[in-house]
């Protein structure tokens, strides 16, 4: 069976306080129970973990602030670019740095000095943040989490699941039983033939809908609409505004 993982990336210049953060982490998961694996990528040099983001996906990052190369606000930076969905958690031993830190909508500020307590503390912060959303669909092997999947389409009685990723897999059964069985995990029925993760809906067309990949599908004639109000309370839910 596929585990239900977070991918997690550490960067820092000091192969102690990598080896700690991971420690800390790995002892945090552990009491917090999440029914989820962590995989954890050290990296001793901001430049090795950006070029990893290149072709790995990270859900969450610790990033020492004071690096000789790319330092930590720097790869925050780079990082809102390559996934803006990667949790962000700046690693310092020159608190001050708190302040310039908020610029880059961390999910928390670890101190050196209070590295273990800091460490637990933001690791429950970013489950808190994300595990509401958080849940998990199988099919057959296949088990993976509801915002990882992109779209649903179905093609006669075979329903093909499109990944965040890029990754495809295959079922049987009908779109309106998936319908029911992803109902509150934020799919929307926009053509007869697709589900659609309203997390990825970037633009609602006169036809069509475009997704954030840039993929763009056929929309039901009867559905605008309907889409249009379902996308406004859901940016106003997630967002704060109506």
């Amino acid at each position: 069976m596929a585990e239900n993982t977070i991918f997690i990336g550490i960067c820092d210049d000091k192969e102690n306080d990598l080896k700690q953060i991971e420690t800390i982490l790995r002892e945090g998961f552990q009491k917090l129970k999440v029914p989820v694996e962590p995989r954890f990528r050290r990296f001793l040099s901001g430049d090795e973990l950006y070029r990893a983001g290149q072709h790995e996906t990270f859900d969450l990052l610790f990033l020492d602030i004071e690096m000789p190369d790319t330092n930590g606000f720097q790869l925050a930076k780079q990082f809102h670019i390559l996934n803006p969905r990667t949790g962000i958690i700046f690693v310092s031993a020159h608190e001050n740095l708190v302040f310039d830190s908020q610029e880059y909508s961390p999910v928390w500020f670890v101190r050196k000095r209070e590295m273990e307590r800091d460490s637990f503390l933001a690791l429950r912060k970013y489950l808190e943040t994300v595990l509401p959303e958080e849940g998990f669909y199988t099919a057959g092997s296949n088990i993976c989490r509801f915002r990882d999947i992109l779209y649903v389409e179905s093609m006669g009685h075979m329903l093909i699941f499109k990944k965040t990723n890029g990754q495809l897999f295959e079922q049987y059964g009908s779109l309106r039983a998936t319908e029911t069985a992803l109902s509150g995990h934020g799919f929307l029925r926009t053509h007869k033939s697709y589900l659609i993760n309203q997390r990825y809906i970037e633009e609602i067309g006169r036809r069509d809908i475009r997704l954030t990949d840039g993929t763009v599908l056929e929309m039901g004639r009867d559905r605008r609409k309907v889409l249009l109000e379902a996308m406004r309370k859901y940016e106003g839910e997630r967002y704060g505004r109506l």
